[in-house]
């Protein structure tokens, strides 16, 4: 295959994941020349971004030729308009994906990304905000209006900086931090916050099929700020988050079933035939009892 004929099925790639009328699929790849909607220059890039139509999101899709092996696409500082990178309601996704490990993005200090809303296959955003600055600001949004951030499909927020990776204000709009199928597996321990608020922040914390759930530390707020938690069984709790939550849990609620959560038994011989989920080893050990009154 040629050189031409790889980045065509890449485009192609890319375009199907961010397929549909109100969005369009660019590529990211580190000095690339640039090819339709795939750049190497991420100025060039976010200066296309900045031309779509009122209502189209950008999906950007990074890529690193496998033949140079594992490494990191860094978002420069160089040409950053004052508020950050405008992704215009975007998202970030790897183009590996199911493998986290081989192409991780990094957002240097002083590096700030504006209007992006998830992260999605398996992409690895490591980020390190000096002390009292952060990283994502969602300036489209008018005040008041939720902010949603979603990291879902294998992603995770890496933050090895002293800021937050968000900063929430206590205006009573909602902060929505989202794990959905997220992986946070593996990373170091935090040493920032991936969500901050003052006093009166609201932060909805939501967690489903995830991989360990939200680690220790990623959320921090004052004793008046509180939090609305959703999750299943494999979320981590409230209890887990850390001493960085000084803040109260106003509302909590665990949505799970047993029919879909997974079961290992602790001692395989205490059973005849192994289950497998919650649901089928309630069902036989409802059946070794007899009938229950």
């Amino acid at each position: 295959m040629t050189t031409v004929q790889c980045l065509a099925t890449i485009d192609s790639c890319c375009a199907c994941n961010a397929a549909s009328s109100s969005s369009a699929g660019y590529v990211f790849e580190p000095g690339a020349v640039e090819h339709g909607l795939h750049f190497g220059d991420w100025a060039a890039m976010c200066a296309s971004i900045a031309t779509l139509p009122a209502g189209t999101t950008p999906s950007v899709t990074f890529y690193r030729e496998p033949a140079l092996g594992p490494g990191t696409t860094t978002i420069p500082l160089a040409g950053m308009p004052p508020g950050g990178w405008d992704m215009r309601g975007g998202d970030w996704r790897n183009y590996f994906f199911g493998n986290n490990t081989f192409l991780r993005v990094a957002i240097p200090p002083g590096v700030m990304i504006d209007n992006l809303s998830d992260l999605t296959e398996s992409l690895a955003l490591d980020v390190a905000p000096a002390l009292g600055d952060h990283v994502l600001n969602f300036s489209l949004l008018p005040p008041m209006m939720q902010v949603t951030f979603t990291t879902q499909r294998g992603s995770s927020v890496n933050n090895q900086g002293l800021g937050a990776f968000i900063e929430g204000d206590g205006t009573g709009r909602a902060w929505v931090f989202s794990g959905n199928l997220a992986s946070f597996f593996g990373n170091p321990p935090l040493t920032g916050p991936l969500l901050k608020l003052p006093a009166g922040g609201l932060a909805v914390a939501t967690q489903f099929s995830m991989v360990g759930g939200f680690p220790p530390g990623w959320l921090e707020g004052d004793p008046a700020a509180a939090c609305i938690a959703l999750y299943d069984s494999t979320a981590s709790l409230p209890t887990e988050w850390g001493p960085a939550w000084a803040g109260i849990v106003a509302f909590e609620v665990m949505l799970s079933r047993a029919l879909a959560t997974a079961y290992t038994p602790g001692v395989p011989a205490d059973w005849g035939v192994q289950p497998s989920t919650v649901q089928q080893a309630l069902d036989q050990i409802a059946a070794a009892l007899g009938p229950i009154p």
